[in-house]
């Protein structure tokens, strides 16, 4: 599955960590997807401007993907039940 290097707009939980607005991550699609379709991130593009300027890349931090990438932690989904 493909992989997209995100950038957090609005404070996230991702497995279990609160992730803040600012941090990128590199995410499988379907996860990455859902923060995008919610507007919680943005795609990142910080690694191309950094190879095309010859700047260092930003770090990224590896988010292995959830064992189950179906379940749904939002609020919402949670009072939906």
């Amino acid at each position: 599955m493909s992989q997209f290097q995100i950038k957090i707009t609005s404070a996230v939980v991702v497995d279990g960590v609160i992730k803040t607005a600012g941090t990128v991550l590199l995410m499988d699609e379907n996860d990455a997807k859902d923060l995008l379709r919610r507007e919680k991130a943005v795609l990142d593009y910080s690694e191309l401007q950094a190879a095309s300027t010859d700047e260092a890349p930003a770090e990224v931090a590896a988010v292995p993907a959830p064992a189950s990438a179906a379940a749904d932690t939002t609020p919402a989904a949670d009072a939906a039940k």
